[in-house]
Formats: structure tokens, C-alpha cells, sequence
């Protein structure tokens, strides 16, 4: 739907120019929105640095020329995002209510791009009645529902009636894609990414979720430690990796014939930084996605209770992307839209951890004897 407005029979060449000029100015909205919800979440000044991290990301950058759905992606699902965390911060009624509306259309949009999100509508739906807070929320609650399901309801009328297409067998797939430790079939590294193509299990386990389960329960009984670290430690690692898995170049998803990120001294340098904070950022990004739910975390930083909330809900859908690819798929190219909320997150990490080591220098200081 998106490259329809662009598309012409007698120009494919414009075509591809056409879309790349578009998803270039989507990439230009994603900075300006990272950094107003950013300013709104944390101030200007974590804003102006998380906006520029988000400016200067390369893979950020390259995925531009693609025709891929990451960069358009990353704007819906930033614009979601924004809209569910200003909705849930306004104290006025029928803002609430119009916000929450537009996140729920966001929602629907955003899955209609990728449907990664699809199941976190259910999920906040759980929570709002299970938080008392929330339980006087009701006319807001069904319009963000109805929202969602203005978009998605056709969508789902669309797919049903596909034969072989419906979700649950793409569900499964993916489970059983991401069951293989190290991206590998028994270690073998030629298998490195696809370990699923020809393996003979394969059409077995991806019939249905249960058939996945089930081959994922033996594999866990048949070697519990390498599962194990696989699940908690290697697909965390997988999906952050600065090297996408199929990729080429550490950058591209695909080979490119000239760049100026293979030529620019000035790009070479600034992926070369990029590269080298970017596991200093994961970790600070993990350690905020947690600290944004411990209330003592937040002692002592500059942050009004309306900016903690959106912090949470951001934290929240944060928390939500990496345990879907904890039990899917873990490439690192699903991470790359969410970058922008992976960069909020680390700022808010590194502010926790500012305050606490001020707190312990605090605590350290000698007391003061009077005279």
C-alpha cells in the first residue's frame, strides 16, 4: 500500500527514486519525533542526545535506499508510541481520550506494516484491568480498541479467508526458526542463519504452535543448558548484534555497488564509533527498560511523575519487543526500527545510573565535624 503512490509502469527507475526521496523524509520524522517525545520524557537536553544518536545511527541511515519496511516502520511505530505515552500522561479527560483513540489506529497501522505489535493490544488490555488505576478508564479503553480495530478488523476479514495463511501458522514458523542455538543447525557453521532449510523436522514443526512447542519442549529436554543460555543469553546478544546475520558488510542487508559508507572517511569513522558505544548502549538501554518499573531508581533525577509514567509505557512496549524475539526469531534487523527507543531508553539508563553514582558519592563523603 505504501509504494503504491509511487509506482509506475513506464518509470521504474523514478520509482525507486520517488520511494527512497519519501523514505528519506520518513527518516527525517523519525529524529524530530524520537526527540519530542524524548523532550517531553526526559528534557531537552537527554533529547537533543538521543535525537542525535538516532541521526547519526548508520544502519538507521542505509536501510533508507531499501525497499524494506524498516524505516517506515519505525515511524509508525514511534508515532504509537508517542500517542499511547501522551495519552496516558494528560490529566484531561477528553485529550486522554482522543490520544488514546490515535494510538489505537497508530496500533493498527503500525501491524499493518509489521505485524510484530499485534499481540500487545491484548496485553495492555489485560493490564488496564488489572491496574485499579485504570478500571475508571473505560470509555478510553474502548476507543483505543475500536481504533485498533478500525484498521486491523478488514485485515483480519482479508486473511481469513486465505487458505494456509493465517497467523498462528506464521507463528509457528518463526518459533521454529528461532529454536536453533547460535542461528546454527548442531553447531555447523555453513548453516549459520538459516539453520532451518533442510533440516527434516522442519515441516513437521512449523505446521502449527503446538507442533513448534513441542519440538522446542524436546530440544530443551534433549540439552537444557545450551537451550537455556541460547534463550536467555544468545538471542538477547543475536538481536542488539551490530552485524546483521544475513547481511553484507556489517551495514547492508544487502550487496551495494558504491556507498559513502564504504568510501567517506568521515562515515568510516563515525560507524567505527557507532560501533564501538553500541554494546555500552544496549546495556544501558536493558538496564533503563528495567529501572523505569523501580520506583527508587528514579530518586533524585529532575523528572516530573507525568514524564515516569510515559517513561514506563515506553519501557513497557520496549520490554515487549525483546521477549517477542526472545521466543521468535532473533535477527538483528528487527532491531533496527526500534532503535530510536532503544537510544530513550539507554538515556534514561544513564541518567539511573548518574544519580546512583551521586547518591554513593553522597553517602561517601565524610561528614562535616562542627567547630
Amino acid at each position: 500500500m505504501f509504494l503504491v503512490p509511487f509506482f509506475r509502469l513506464d518509470d521504474l527507475g523514478g520509482f525507486i527514486h520517488r520511494v527512497v526521496q519519501a523514505q528519506a523524509w520518513i527518516g527525517t520524522c523519525v529524529v524530530l519525533l524520537i526527540g519530542l517525545l524524548a523532550v517531553r520524557l526526559l528534557g531537552q537536553g537527554w533529547a537533543l542526545a538521543v535525537a542525535a544518536a538516532t541521526a547519526l545511527s548508520p544502519h538507521l541511515i542505509v536501510y533508507v535506499p531499501y525497499l524494506l519496511s524498516e524505516t517506515l516502520y519505525s515511524l509508525a511505530f514511534l508515532i504509537f508510541v508517542a500517542f499511547l505515552a501522551v495519552g496516558l500522561t494528560t490529566a484531561v479527560p477528553w485529550r486522554r481520550t482522543a490520544f488514546l483513540s490515535l494510538a489505537g489506529l497508530a496500533l493498527g497501522l503500525t501491524c499493518l506494516v509489521r505485524p510484530t505489535l499485534d499481540q500487545l493490544v491484548w496485553i495492555l488490555l489485560t493490564a488496564a484491568l488489572l491496574l485499579p488505576q485504570f478500571r475508571r478508564q473505560w470509555p478510553a479503553i474502548v476507543i483505543f480498541l475500536l481504533g485498533f480495530l478500525t484498521v486491523m478488523a478488514p485485515w483480519w476479514a482479508r486473511t481469513s479467508q486465505i487458505p494456509g495463511n493465517g497467523q498462528s501458522h506464521a507463528m509457528a514458523i518463526t518459533l521454529h526458526q528461532g529454536s536453533y542455538p547460535d542461528l546454527m543447525r548442531d553447531g555447523d557453521p555453513a548453516t549459520f542463519g538459516y539453520p532451518y532449510r533442510g533440516d527434516p523436522v522442519s515441516p513437521a514443526a512449523e505446521s502449527s504452535v503446538p507442533a513448534a512447542l513441542r519440538n522446542i519442549a524436546s530440544k530443551f529436554h534433549e540439552h537444557p543448558w545450551q537451550m537455556s543460555r541460547w534463550y536467555l543469553i544468545g538471542k538477547p546478544i543475536q538481536l542488539f548484534a551490530w552485524n546483521e546475520q544475513s547481511g553484507w558488510m556489517d551495514l547492508f542487508e544487502y550487496p551495494v555497488l558504491r556507498s559513502p559508507w564504504l568510501k567517506s572517511p568521515g562515515l568510516i569513522v563515525l560507524t567505527s564509533i557507532m560501533k564501538g558505544v553500541h554494546p555500552v548502549i544496549i546495556l544501558l538501554a536493558l538496564a533503563g527498560t528495567l529501572l523505569a518499573f523501580v520506583p527508587a531508581a528514579a530518586r533524585g533525577l529532575p523528572l516530573p511523575a507525568d514524564a515516569m509514567v510515559g517513561l514506563r509505557v515506553a519501557a513497557f512496549v520496549h520490554a515487549y519487543f525483546l521477549l517477542v524475539h526472545l521466543a521468535a526469531l532473533p535477527l538483528s534487523r528487527y532491531s533496527v526500527p526500534f532503535r530510536p527507543l532503544t537510544y530513550l531508553m539507554a538515556a534514561y539508563g544513564l541518567m539511573c545510573l548518574g544519580a546512583l553514582v551521586g547518591r554513593w558519592r553522597e553517602r561517601s563523603r565524610p561528614a562535616e565535624v562542627p567547630s
